[in-house]
């Protein structure tokens, strides 16, 4: 629900003009926002011409409304939602009132989650930058509604002291790293050579899959959830000499076998309800090329292996895991083991080694990122490549990273 400061009515989504959750439950709806702009409108003009800049000071209000929502991506409302939900359970913990707040508030805000919640010190800077933005939406909302008001609303977050803490913490009560380490592009090569095997040196069905959901997040540097939400169309076609896989135009997974320009190699989807970093209303392509020579990989070939050999059902999800190996079934729901499978792959062929305690799902997502920065690689590049978000600048609008230079840089590993 809204409150909008204009008209003093609490307002759902649709009838304020919106489609979207709000950092804080005050706005200016839509209407609001029409009236001021039509309010401008000469006094000479006629009923007709009156009413047509009604209907345009609408529309263009509710345009204002969508690009307010898109000020920030999704992934960052929603990081900035967590820290408000945090500083209120601090809020109830201690019978304190914290929105707004004070200096006094944040604090001893920051003070609870690193001594009683035990929080890393990024977590309670983010945390803090949330409960910052609130504080900034609600001035930035009440000085669009009242313009003519002078408030004194500051925002506790920017005081000096709330910076020389954050400041302390960070320096002085980071924790060590939690976060999974990328693998050497040596030990990758002998992981695909040996580590899905079985003892006997076979590959079975099981070992195949495995190598498979290891394969997908680290050459398509996809996240967890957008590899296990690949959906696979498509067919065999037996008519030719060597017998393909052909992948349907809406297919999540593309086979291309030739491209004039890019050469052989796969192409996967990926969506912003995948990946936190795309936008919601575009696609985005993760492409890997036929052949990486420094991995003495073929992904091309282990995709069509894949496709022939386990056969997973057009219309489900890629990686699903086999249900029935034996009549070739598979379980309907998104695979979640990648992290255990690419530990389990290093573990037959590095045992001992103590990096195992730090491989997990995204370590394969880290890896190419790690390899293609070692090749001298550069950071546009390897950002466009993982789909990670980077600020823009003017000139940014004139290029971006081609599918060819991105599958270039893979095939020089």
């Amino acid at each position: 629900m809204n409150f909008c400061l204009g008209c003093n009515r609490v307002l759902c989504n649709p009838c304020s003009g919106t489609n979207f959750d709000r950092m804080a439950p005050v706005m200016l709806c839509s209407t609001c926002m029409a009236a001021r702009l039509a309010a401008s409108v000469d006094s000479d003009a006629s009923d007709e011409e009156a009413k047509s800049a009604r209907d345009i000071a609408k529309r263009l209000s509710a345009v204002l409304q969508t690009v307010l929502a898109r000020r920030t991506r999704a992934a960052t409302r929603a990081q900035y939602r967590a820290g408000i939900a945090k500083l209120m359970d601090f809020g109830r913990s201690t019978h304190l009132n914290v929105l707004p707040s004070t200096p006094d508030v944040i604090w001893g805000f920051i003070m609870h989650m690193l001594v009683v919640q035990n929080l890393d010190s990024s977590t309670i800077a983010s945390h803090v930058t949330a409960v910052g933005a609130w504080h900034d939406y609600v001035r930035q909302t009440y000085s669009t509604a009242f313009p003519d008001d002078k408030i004194l609303f500051s925002n506790p977050c920017r005081q000096h002291m709330i910076d020389e803490i954050k400041t302390t913490i960070g320096a002085n009560y980071k924790k060590d790293s939690k976060a999974r380490v990328a693998i050497p592009l040596t030990m990758a090569k002998q992981m695909f050579k040996e580590g899905f095997s079985d003892a006997s040196g076979v590959l079975t069905p099981r070992g195949e899959h495995h190598r498979m959901a290891v394969m997908v997040p680290l050459l398509g540097m996809l996240r967890r959830r957008a590899a296990s939400l690949l959906v696979t169309k498509h067919s065999f076609d037996f008519s030719g000499a060597r017998p393909r896989v052909v992948t349907a135009a809406d297919s999540d997974i593309q086979i291309i076998y030739d491209h004039p320009a890019l050469g052989p190699h796969l192409r996967f989807k990926v969506t912003g309800g995948a990946d936190k970093n795309v936008d919601s209303r575009r696609t985005e392509y993760s492409y890997v090329p036929d052949f990486i020579p420094g991995l003495d990989v073929r992904p091309l070939d282990l995709v069509e292996s894949y496709y022939f050999r386990l056969q997973p059902p057009s219309g489900g999800f890629f990686l699903s895991a086999p249900k029935s190996l034996k009549s070739k079934t598979f379980r309907t729901n998104p695979f979640t083991g990648f992290g255990a499978a690419f530990k389990r792959a290093f573990r037959r062929v590095f045992p001992n080694d103590p990096m195992l305690q730090l491989i997990g799902s995204h370590s394969g997502r880290k890896s190419l990122a790690q390899w293609l920065h070692d090749a001298g690689n550069r950071r546009r590049l390897i950002a466009a490549a993982g789909h990670w978000f980077l600020k823009k600048e003017a000139v940014d609008l004139y290029f971006k990273t081609s599918p060819l230079a991105i599958l270039s840089a893979i095939r020089s590993l």
